[in-house]
């Protein structure tokens, strides 16, 4: 049974602490959970321009809900206030930690350095760089340049998967088995039809070879109108510009991370598609945060994109980490052309923000 409801958000039963696993040929034991963030609250977050900041990506229906307990527990305890205030004082007094609301986390001078090292390295060489990392059990993140739209080249094909199971194979729209029209990437840069194959096999060789022709297919085969209702479902505020601009769009890495917790949720679902889709994510022929992080002893699900080509040039990924029982959402956006070589200055790039990122992911755990 899944803790999610259709749109990838937990169960409103479910927003309590609780323990999840997932299981993918082992079992993964993953933190306790108050309330996974989601798209639409990350959507809420100000960004601050030309500094590495933190934030804290809070679920807007459980602190409604919060904030109407509160009034009410005020109204009725409003003879006992004053000693309220007095046991706090105590407690205080006491060296007990007073009870706070969230608040941003402040990065530790040494990570903030290492960070901003990391992405001056690439800015040096005329590199647009964008960023975000989220504690999923804390909501606790940290982000840079978060709103600049950069070429995000094959990064974007893990949403183009993940929309057409969850809007298709899930509803019964679409079976796995069933072939689907595809063929090759011809030289202008679309999909010439010279056979078919099984959903299942467009879909991961989408993902686990980033096969342009087999993405393309999936863009063909399915409605724009539906890619566009599900990426605005993921937070993402101008979803149809996203879908129109070339099929390789340009997005920013606060959509980026909007895209990849509505991912997090749905590889958490223990439906036999969502597992599927794991498998595929986790098992990239290439991979920068991969390579990046491969001595943390992380499970990592991502797609990277590169592109070298002037106009639409991008080093870009996104990923869902389970590391040390917690779970994470990076991604890293770059406009430097790119080849799939992990040699490449912009790929080792990439690799040094999101090392340096994740390497301060203690200081979001609250």
């Amino acid at each position: 049974m899944s803790l999610f409801g259709t749109n990838g958000r937990l169960m409103p039963k479910v927003r309590s602490a609780v323990a999840l696993a997932c299981t993918l040929g082992v079992s993964l034991a993953l933190s306790a959970v108050a309330a996974v963030p989601e798209g639409a609250d990350l959507a809420k977050v100000k960004a601050q321009k030309g500094a590495v900041f933190t934030f804290v990506v809070e679920d807007e229906d459980a602190k409604a809900s919060e904030d109407a307990e509160e009034s009410a527990a005020e109204t009725d305890s409003s003879s006992t206030s004053d000693s309220a205030d007095e046991d706090a004082k105590a407690s205080e007094a006491a060296g007990e930690p007073a009870i706070a609301s969230s608040a941003a986390p402040t990065l530790s001078t040494e990570s903030e350095k290492a960070i901003t090292k990391a992405i001056s390295a690439a800015e040096k060489r005329g590199t647009n760089v964008g960023l975000v990392l989220i504690d999923l059990t804390t909501g606790a993140g940290l982000g840079y340049n978060v709103d600049k739209n950069i070429f995000g080249a094959s990064s974007v094909k893990a949403s183009c998967v993940t929309w057409v199971l969850q809007s298709y194979v899930d509803t019964g729209k679409a079976r796995l088995t069933k072939e689907y029209p595809s063929g090759i990437y011809n030289s202008q840069g679309y999909l010439t039809v010279t056979s078919s194959k099984p959903l299942q096999d467009i879909m991961r060789n989408a993902l686990v070879k980033s096969d342009n022709a087999d993405y393309l297919a999936l863009r063909e085969d399915f409605s724009e109108k539906s890619y566009v209702k599900w990426l605005a479902s993921c937070g993402i505020d101008d979803a149809e510009r996203m879908v129109q601009d070339t099929d390789f769009p340009h997005y920013s890495a606060r959509d980026c991370a909007c895209i990849w917790l509505r991912i997090a949720s749905y590889i958490r679902d223990d439906s036999e598609n969502a597992q599927l889709l794991a498998s595929w994510l986790s098992d990239a022929e290439f991979s920068n945060i991969g390579k990046a992080l491969k001595n943390q002893g992380a499970t990592i699900y991502c797609k990277a994109g590169w592109n070298a080509d002037v106009g639409y040039q991008g080093c870009c990924e996104g990923s869902y980490v389970v590391c040390d029982g917690r779970e994470y959402v990076l991604c890293v956006m770059t406009d430097a052309a790119a080849y799939a070589d992990y040699d490449d200055p912009a790929c080792k790039d990439l690799q040094a923000i999101a090392a340096a990122a994740f390497a301060a992911r203690g200081e979001l755990a609250g």
